[in-house]
């Protein structure tokens, strides 16, 4: 079971913040793309019993430690391998078109291309149902401004490292999530600066 210390501390208040989003009595199916080590989404499951949870990951090494820390949850499916930027329906053929109630994703767009931005809106286009929620998690830039400069330094190492990462702009993220029905309803400011991020399904 392996344990990331982020994901440790940004826990507690994801949590905090979704409950203002979506009720803890919501039902129906919830799907968490980039579910890491798995320490997110067992707290997600635990305090949201009616949601019934897939999680998923890209790297195989991780569905382990996502089984692991989600073992005895009989609310949570086993993790299933999701590249967010492929097809979804032939990686995860039993999630069929508008049958999400909530979609979470924490912490990947700025540490994967931005066709992973991409695929993760599209997917989410087509999986949730009409008002259903797609949360996502990280740091941003606004309107063409990066902010604090701890931010703006995390994405000049982000970009260093990897040519293809870097912190979205929201404004980008609107535009690119509009053709998919997805429309930005909250934004709420987090520890660490951070941003949650509220997009509902028209």
């Amino acid at each position: 079971m392996m344990n990331y210390a982020a994901a440790q501390r940004n826990a507690a208040p994801i949590l905090e913040a979704l409950s203002q989003q979506v009720p803890r009595t919501a039902s129906g199916h919830a799907l968490e793309v980039s579910s890491g080590t798995g320490q997110h989404v067992a707290l997600l499951a635990r305090h949201y019993p009616a949601l019934r949870w897939q999680p998923t990951e890209l790297e195989p090494r991780l569905l382990l430690s996502i089984d692991q820390h989600t073992a005895g949850l009989t609310n949570v499916l086993a993790a299933r391998r999701l590249d967010v930027a492929g097809d979804w329906a032939a990686q995860l053929p039993q999630l069929a078109a508008g049958s999400l109630r909530l979609l979470v994703n924490i912490n990947m767009m700025h540490i994967a291309p931005w066709s992973c931005a991409l695929g993760l809106l599209a997917g989410a286009g087509r999986s949730l149902a009409a008002g259903g929620v797609l949360v996502t998690y990280g740091p941003y830039a606004k309107d063409g401004t990066l902010s604090p400069q701890s931010n703006v330094v995390f994405d000049a190492r982000l970009r260093a490292e990897n040519k293809e990462w870097g912190v979205r702009d929201i404004r980008d993220l609107r535009q690119a999530a509009a053709p998919h029905g997805l429309k930005l309803h909250a934004e709420v400011d987090m520890p660490a600066n951070n941003k949650l991020l509220v997009w509902k399904k028209c």
